[in-house]
């Protein structure tokens, strides 16, 4: 996992300059903070997938989500979320 400061230096060291970066998943991001909020609290010896079934409703939902995101990520910076990306040049 990098913050946004180390994947910068980590980019510097290899030559590379960052043209763009911006988080992602930043819908999810409050979901995912007490998930592993409550995850941390209350210790289980064995979970189930990480990633469990959704309904289609909610698949849709988090697509639709996804798309409003695209929006913004190539509009504007988004200053958080779970995931960075970013694109380096050289």
């Amino acid at each position: 996992r990098y913050t946004a400061h180390e994947m910068k230096r980590q980019a510097a060291a290899a030559g590379l300059h960052v043209h763009n970066m911006t988080h992602w998943n930043a819908f999810t991001f409050p979901a995912a903070v007490a998930v592993r909020g409550y995850q941390r609290l209350f210790p289980a010896a064995e979970r189930g997938t990480e990633f469990p079934r959704v309904t289609p409703a909610m698949n849709q939902m988090l697509l639709s989500m996804a798309g409003v995101e695209r929006w913004l990520v190539r509009n504007s910076r988004v200053p958080f979320g779970l995931s960075l990306v970013g694109v380096l040049k050289n």
